[in-house]
C-alpha cells in the first residue's frame, strides 16, 4: 500500500509532457523521447510495468516493447534498462552515450534491433554489453562511434556465423 502511494506521489511529481507521454506508451507500448534534452533515461523507464497510471484500465495496458530515446543528450545506459524484458527495438541514436554497463541488456531476450549510431561508444563496452543477447538481435546499427570499423567487423561475423 506505501509503495503504491509513494508511485502515486512521484507521479503528481512528474513533469506533465513526461507524464502525457508515459501514458500513450503504456496504451501502445511505443515510449518515444526523442530529442528532450534527456541526459538520462528517466526512472520511470525503469519500472514501466508497474507504473501508477489514472484513468487507464489494466487491461488496457501494453509491456514496453519499443523505446526511442534518440537525439537526447544520454551519457550511459545503466544495467536497469535490462529490468524491461519485453523491449524489442531500442534506439539510442544520436546521444552522447560513451558507457554501457555490461549488464544493460543481459535479460533483453526479445531485443531485435538496436540502433546506437552517433555515440562515442567503444567496441569493448558494446561487445560486453552484446554477449548476453546476441543470439536474437537481428539489426544493430553502430555507425559513427569510437570503433566503428571494429564494431562492423563484430556484426559481420555475427551474421556469417548465422549462416
Amino acid at each position: 500500500m506505501l509503495e503504491g502511494f509513494k508511485k502515486l506521489i512521484n507521479w503528481f511529481k512528474m513533469d506533465k509532457k513526461l507524464q502525457v507521454l508515459l501514458k500513450q506508451a503504456r496504451g501502445s507500448g511505443l515510449l518515444a523521447l526523442t530529442n528532450q534534452k534527456l541526459k538520462e533515461i528517466p526512472n520511470e523507464v525503469f519500472d514501466f510495468s508497474n507504473l501508477v497510471l489514472e484513468d487507464q484500465k489494466w487491461w488496457e495496458l501494453n509491456p514496453l516493447t519499443k523505446i526511442d530515446l534518440s537525439y537526447n543528450l544520454i551519457e550511459f545506459i545503466p544495467n536497469s534498462l535490462s529490468n524491461e524484458k519485453d523491449l524489442q527495438v531500442i534506439r539510442l541514436s544520436h546521444n552522447k552515450i560513451s558507457n554501457m554497463q555490461e549488464d544493460c541488456l543481459k535479460d533483453l531476450n526479445v531485443l531485435k534491433s538496436l540502433d546506437l549510431k552517433e555515440n562515442q561508444i567503444s567496441v569493448q563496452e558494446t561487445q560486453l554489453a552484446l554477449q548476453k543477447t546476441w543470439k536474437n538481435i537481428r539489426v544493430i546499427e553502430a555507425a559513427n562511434n569510437q570503433s566503428f570499423s571494429k564494431i562492423w567487423e563484430l556484426t559481420w561475423f555475427r551474421a556469417a556465423a548465422a549462416v
